[in-house]
């Protein structure tokens, strides 16, 4: 089975993959808002509108720290299917891709480490007036400076460049509208069907003010999102000097289309200079006004830019090679029968359009099975993060399809309810007040130098949180590390692991947890002491029933297991057994604010 298919500029597209075959390429995700993304019906990228606010910036948290890291705003719920980005992770993760993420305008910053590039989220599309005009200019000079810095890092590799901004389908129809292309009724969604028609009257509506042959600049002020200009600059600069994978379907290749537009103008000198270095030499002049806006030839936008592109590195003032750029999809947006990509790819002509043979037909998952019925389709570049597993590291349908569900697996298992576990394994809360006494039994006195030392962990933690929150290996660090070695968990006969994975069958569908236990502590090769560490503002209540299915994952059924969470402020103590019957209890919350110092409990416990 070839993992890759062609769809359009065949020649072109062999060119390109048989150039960069094994080469490593680096990723970069530009984040944008639209509050066309708001409106009630236009994306199922995020059920509620209020849940598509943050849609990109969950992504970004999962890319940066995946199920186990610090997460400000979760995955939104979708009405079917599984975020793209597990796709995406599975790839970077699996094949070590530099990565980077880029703020174009959300309108809250990400709590993971993203470049900022002075944007701002856009208004609706239908106003007409979506984005500032000196915005965007500034937002294409960052996309320049970028795609020259991130080109430089690939080397003779390429760079997969993807997006994410909820409703960006419809700003993409609407930038193309605005360009002169005639794309109505050829985009995709992430609908099963495509909604073109709440789609076009949006479009039509914000472009109804604008002239009758606008200039790219006016188009993407009227109708455009954040993440258009930024991706359309880089896709030119990095051209030059490295391939280009514009990672998604009707939004790259809208980008396509927009950076052309603009690398085929003329353009005043008059105010500032971007700097140009690569085969292409000459510098990027100009404040990005336009002299004189070009018409359309004979023949229309298409026979023009035709004609024009193979023209552009000679006579544009913004040099670029078209010949480094694909746009790479998945078939699900390429053979989507409500759309017509192909169809868009010819109409703007010159593209080669590539897309993943990647199946879901045999997932064990029914979240990823939904893409096999046209949900969900494309984001955060998934597509071409896909295609580029298959380039650089050869993998196939077997392998890239075990790295996406060995991803949704670990997250299942932070999202796993005690509803399922008493499904699952008949599990109950004990009622025997014996059950657990352990944790309650009187232990030894403390030493004082044990009490000194543990007046000192607790202090350690308070100077830190006067600048919350404290991420999770910061807790592990500074609160479970000084615990550990006053147990004596460090030396023999006691053995500590770090990472633990492990597996935890569902009844339900057959479908499998799969997780990583933070620490676990064994003796004599039996589980001692599962840890489940989480960043301070985490509830610990939270995450009880993710330690539980970790400890009902022991090996040893006979044998009860015990269980801490700890979030650095908090503490929780568990235990647990699977036979005769599966029961559990806890110990009473103890915590770092209470009078005095709880920590000499914990560590007695």
């Amino acid at each position: 089975m070839s993992m890759i298919g062609v769809y359009t500029q065949a020649t072109l597209a062999s060119q390109w993959m048989t150039r960069y075959r094994g080469k490593r390429p680096v990723y970069a995700c530009v984040l944008g808002f639209t509050e066309t993304g708001l409106i009630p019906g236009i994306s199922a990228a995020g059920a509620t509108p209020e849940s598509r606010r943050f849609t990109a910036i969950a992504d970004a948290e999962f890319l940066t720290n995946g199920s186990e890291g610090a997460i400000q705003y979760p995955l939104p719920p979708l009405h079917q299917g599984a975020s793209p980005v597990f796709i995406t992770r599975a790839v970077l993760q699996g094949q070590a891709i530099p990565t980077w993420i880029m703020n174009a305008g959300l309108p809250i910053a990400p709590l993971v480490p993203v470049i900022d590039l002075g944007g701002v989220p856009a208004r609706c599309l239908s106003t007409g007036a979506a984005q500032n005009r000196a915005v965007v200019k500034h937002l294409f000079g960052q996309g320049l400076r970028w795609g020259q810095t991130l080109a430089a890092e690939a080397q003779d590799g390429y760079l997969i460049l993807a997006e994410c901004v909820v409703g960006g389908t419809t700003t993409a129809l609407a930038v193309l509208a605005g360009l002169g292309f005639d794309a109505q009724g050829k985009i995709n969604s992430s609908h099963p069907i495509c909604n073109h028609d709440q789609k076009w009257q949006l479009v039509q509506q914000g472009l109804s003010a604008l002239p009758s042959s606008p200039d790219p600049w006016e188009v993407l002020a009227a109708v455009g999102d954040p993440m258009q200009a930024v991706a359309a600059g880089m896709m030119l600069a990095a051209s030059r000097s490295c391939g280009v994978l514009l990672a998604g379907g009707t939004q790259m290749l809208a980008v396509y289309a927009l950076g052309r537009a603009i690398a085929l103008q003329s353009y005043s000198s008059d105010k500032y200079q971007i700097p140009c270095t690569g085969p292409l030499n000459p510098p990027i002049l100009g404040d990005f006004q336009i002299r004189t806006p070009q018409p359309w030839g004979a023949g229309g936008p298409s026979a023009t830019m035709k004609r024009l592109t193979e023209q552009s590195c000679l006579h544009s003032s913004i040099p670029w090679n078209p010949e480094a750029v694909v746009v790479g999809t998945t078939r699900w947006v390429a053979e989507d029968s409500t759309g017509d990509t192909v169809g868009l790819a010819e109409e703007i002509g010159q593209v080669p359009l590539l897309a993943t043979q990647l199946s879901f037909a045999g997932s064990r998952y029914p979240q990823l099975r939904a893409y096999e019925e046209g949900f969900v389709k494309e984001g955060v570049g998934a597509g071409g993060c896909a295609i580029a597993a298959h380039l650089y590291q050869n993998w196939d349908q077997t392998q890239l399809l075990g790295a996406i569900e060995d991803g949704l697996a670990e997250f299942e298992a932070t999202e796993v309810t005690l509803r399922e576990l008493k499904q699952s394994f008949g599990l109950q809360m004990a009622q025997d007040s014996n059950f657990f006494s352990e944790w309650a039994e009187s232990h030894g006195a403390l030493s004082e130098l044990e009490q000194q030392l543990l007046d000192r962990v607790k202090a350690n933690f308070m100077e830190l949180m006067e600048d919350p929150p404290m991420l999770e290996n910061s807790v592990k660090l500074v609160v479970l590390a000084p615990l550990l070695d006053l147990a004596g968990f460090y030396h023999k006969p006691f053995r500590i692991e770090t990472e633990t994975s492990m597996d935890v069958k569902l009844k339900d569908e057959g479908l499998i947890i799969r997780g990583r236990i933070d620490v676990l502590v064994l003796k004599h090769r039996l589980w001692l002491l599962v840890i489940e560490s989480k960043r301070s503002d985490f509830a610990v209540t939270r995450a009880i029933p993710q330690a539980l299915s970790y400890m009902l994952g022991n090996p040893e059924m006979a044998q009860p297991t015990f269980g801490m969470i700890a979030n650095g402020n908090e503490f929780l103590f568990l235990k647990a057994t699977r036979q005769p019957t599966a029961e559990y209890a806890n110990s009473r919350l103890f915590s770092l604010v209470n009078p005095n110092n709880d920590l000499y409990e914990v560590l007695q416990i």
